[in-house]
C-alpha cells in the first residue's frame, strides 16, 4: 500500500510536469457504440475527471453510432483517443499507422480477452427450414457478423449471409431486438452484455473463441510520446479500490495494451456486409 502510494506521487508530479510544459490542454475521446450514449458517457466520466484531476488536460467526449466514423476522425487527427473492439481497431490499424493501444481494459474475471454470442429468449426454437432471423450490433463489430457467422456456422452449419440479418447498431439494441420485440429469432452480441439480458429471458446458445480486448487507443499524431505514456501509467497505477467504484466497463481495471496481440487478428473486410439484407426480396 505505501509503495503503491509512492508510486501515485511519482506519477503525479511527472504528469504535472509534463503538463506544465505541453500546449495541448484538452483530450478528444471517441466512445465506441456499444451502449446508450449517455450510459458510456457516465461510466467514463469519472475516469477523465481522474486524468484532468492529476493533469489539468479536459476531456471532450465525442459519440458516434457508427464505427466508420470513428476510424475516419481518427485518421483525419480529429480524435486523440478511442476507445475500439479488436475488428475496428484492425481496420484503423490497417489504414492508419499513427495509433497505440495504450491500455487494455479487463473483464469481470480479471482478463482483457473476450468472447461473442449467440443469444436466443427462453426455449425458443429455432425452425431451421427458414431463413434464420439475426440481430446484429453493426458492420465493424467483433460481435456483428464476424462473430456471429463463425458462431451459425458451427451451431446450425448455416452461413449468416444466406440468413436473414438486420445491423441494430448497438448490442443493446441487438438483443433488444429478440427479447423485446421478438422481431428476430438470435442476437450476435459481446458475451458479458449477454448475460445483463438473463434475467428478461435471454439464454447464451453458443461462444466464439477469445478475443484480444477492448482497448483504449491513442493517435500517434496528436498525441507526443510523452503525453501517450504518461496517459498510459497514470491510468494503469489507479488503485482498486477507486476504479472498482466506478460503473460498468471500467469497474474491473486495466492492463498495458499492445500491438502485437492483434498481431494474428487476420480479417476480410470485403466479406463483411455494409448493410443487412432484412428488406432484400
Amino acid at each position: 500500500m505505501r509503495r503503491s502510494f509512492y508510486y501515485m506521487i511519482i506519477f503525479v508530479c511527472f504528469a504535472l510536469n509534463l503538463y506544465a510544459t505541453s500546449a495541448k490542454d484538452t483530450l478528444t475521446f471517441a466512445m465506441l457504440p456499444v451502449k446508450d450514449q449517455s450510459k458510456l458517457t457516465e461510466e467514463f466520466i469519472p475516469l477523465f475527471a481522474y486524468i484532468e484531476k492529476l493533469t489539468g488536460m479536459k476531456t471532450r467526449f465525442i459519440y458516434e453510432e457508427n464505427y466508420e466514423k470513428i476510424i475516419d476522425k481518427f485518421r483525419s487527427n480529429k480524435i486523440d483517443i478511442a476507445l475500439l473492439g479488436p475488428l475496428p481497431y484492425v481496420k484503423l490499424d490497417q489504414q492508419y499507422k499513427f495509433n497505440d493501444p495504450m491500455i487494455l481494459l479487463k473483464q469481470k474475471d480479471g482478463e482483457t480477452k473476450y468472447r461473442c454470442v449467440l443469444a436466443k429468449f427462453g426455449k425458443d426454437k429455432i425452425n431451421l427450414d427458414e431463413k434464420i432471423k439475426v440481430a446484429l450490433t453493426q458492420p465493424l463489430s467483433t460481435c456483428g457478423f464476424y462473430a456471429t457467422d463463425v458462431l451459425l456456422q458451427k451451431l446450425y452449419n448455416k452461413e449468416l449471409k444466406e440468413q436473414s440479418f438486420e445491423y441494430k447498431m448497438s448490442h443493446e439494441n441487438a438483443l433488444i431486438g429478440v427479447v423485446g420485440e421478438g422481431s428476430f429469432d438470435l442476437a450476435g452480441v459481446k458475451e458479458d452484455i449477454a448475460h445483463e439480458y438473463k434475467s428478461l429471458g435471454m439464454r447464451i446458445v453458443a461462444k466464439s473463441e477469445y478475443f484480444p480486448g477492448f482497448s483504449l487507443v491513442a493517435n500517434t499524431k496528436t498525441l507526443s510520446q510523452k503525453q501517450i505514456k504518461m496517459i498510459q501509467k497514470l491510468i494503469l497505477v489507479i488503485p482498486q479500490s477507486t476504479y472498482k467504484n466506478w460503473d460498468g466497463i471500467l469497474s474491473n481495471g486495466f492492463d498495458k495494451g499492445d500491438k502485437t496481440f492483434y498481431k494474428n487478428f487476420k480479417v476480410n473486410f470485403d466479406q463483411i456486409p455494409d448493410t443487412g439484407n432484412i428488406d432484400e426480396k
